[in-house]
């Protein structure tokens, strides 16, 4: 399994982050969402509950 952290500082209004991944189609995928205090803060806070999707 790999995991991956991608922090976003830029608020609502802000830029979006991308990441491009090598993903097998119709392979399970697994993702949560978490808040954090502000932009030079990236301790998660307010996490979501692991999604479970497929690619």
């Amino acid at each position: 399994m790999e995991l991956d952290r991608v922090f976003n500082g830029n608020g609502l209004n802000g830029a979006a982050e991308h990441r491009n991944y090598k993903i097998v189609e119709n392979k399970p995928v697994r993702y949560m969402v978490c808040l954090v205090d502000s932009k030079n803060d990236s301790t998660p806070e307010r996490c979501s509950a692991w999604e479970d999707d497929v690619a």
